[in-house]
C-alpha cells in the first residue's frame, strides 16, 4: 500500500500491469483470504484474489472505491490491477496458507503501508486523534456515505515518510449496497446518503473541502474512474458501470445539497 503519488509511478502504461515476483507469506486478516506478495522492482503489495471466499465483486468495489478516494483526496490506499503468475501460489499452497481455488493471472491488489496496524474499534477516536491527518475525519465519513458502505468500518495507522503516523480506511468490499454484489435494482434502492451535522461551525468547515470535490465530481469522472478496470471484469459490465457512475453523481449532488442546507 501506498501514497497516490506512489501509486502513479506503478500503475501500468502501454497495456501493462504490475507484476508480482515473490509470495512473501499470508495476511494476518482477512476474509477473502489476502495474500503479501513482492513485486517487480520492488515494493509490497497485498492482493485479493478473484476466486475468493466472498466472491469477485469484492474487488470490483475496493478498486473503484480506491479510485474515486484519489480523486476526492480521502485517506484510502492505492489499488491497482495486478499480475500474479500461478507458479507464484505453489508454495503458499503447500503451505495450506491459501485456498486451493486460488489461480493466478490479474486481481486486484492493494499497495503495502509502512508499519501498518489495525486500529480496534475501541480505539478508532483516539487513534485518529492523534494522527497527523485527523482532519481528514470529516472527508471520510462523507465518503462512506457516497459509496454507500455496509460493512463496519476498518482502519489502520501507518508511518509515512518521515515517521509521522497517519490513519487510512480500508475494506470497501461491501460498498454501493452489495454484500458484495449489487445490480441496477440494488442501486435504486438504496437509502439516501446521511451528513452528519452537530449544529457547528466547526464540523462545516470540516466537510467543506470533500463537499467542494463533489461539487465538481462530474459523471465523465465516475465513469473514468470505474473504466480503470478494464471492464469488463470481476463481475462488472459495461452497463452495470453506468448505472454505478449514475448513482454515485446522484449521491454526490444529495451530500453538496445537505451541507448548503446545514451549513449557510
Amino acid at each position: 500500500m501506498t501514497s497516490e503519488r506512489e501509486e502513479e509511478e506503478v500503475l501500468p502504461h502501454a497495456g501493462q500491469l504490475p507484476r508480482v515476483a515473490k509470495w512473501l507469506g499470508k495476511a494476518p486478516r482477512g476474509a477473502s483470504s489476502p495474500q503479501l506478495f513482492e513485486l517487480e522492482g520492488g515494493g509490497k503489495i497485498l492482493v485479493k484474489f478473484s476466486q475468493n471466499p466472498q466472491g469477485e465483486r469484492v474487488l470490483a468495489n475496493e478498486f473503484i472505491c480506491s479510485r474515486l478516494a484519489a480523486f476526492l483526496e480521502v485517506p484510502v490506499p492505492a489499488a491497482v490491477l495486478v499480475e500474479v503468475p500461478d507458479q507464484l501460489l505453489d508454495l503458499p499452497r503447500r503451505a495450506d496458507a491459501c485456498p486451493l481455488s486460488f489461480v493466478g493471472g490479474v486481481h486486484v491488489g492493494t499497495f503495502w503501508l509502512n508499519d501498518a496496524t489495525p486500529v480496534p474499534i475501541r480505539e478508532i477516536e483516539t487513534a485518529v486523534h492523534r494522527a497527523q491527518n485527523a482532519a481528514d475525519w470529516a472527508a471520510l465519513e462523507v465518503f462512506d456515505q457516497l459509496v454507500k458502505r455496509d460493512d463496519k468500518i476498518e482502519l489502520l495507522t501507518y508511518n509515512a515518510p518521515g515517521g509521522q503516523r497517519y490513519f487510512a480506511s480500508i475494506d470497501y468490499g461491501f460498498s454501493f449496497g452489495g454484500t458484495p454484489n449489487w445490480d441496477q435494482s440494488t442501486l435504486a434502492s438504496i437509502d439516501v446518503p446521511f451528513l452528519r451535522y452537530d449544529g457547528t461551525t466547526q464540523l462545516c468547515q470540516q466537510q467543506a473541502p470533500i463537499i467542494a470535490r463533489l461539487s465538481g465530481l462530474t459523471t465523465e469522472n465516475l465513469r473514468e474512474a470505474i473504466h480503470h478496470l478494464l471492464l469488463p471484469r470481476f463481475g462488472m459490465t459495461a452497463d452495470l458501470a453506468e448505472a454505478l457512475a449514475q448513482c454515485l453523481e446522484s449521491r454526490a449532488r444529495s451530500l453538496v445539497a445537505e451541507h448548503a442546507k446545514f451549513c449557510r
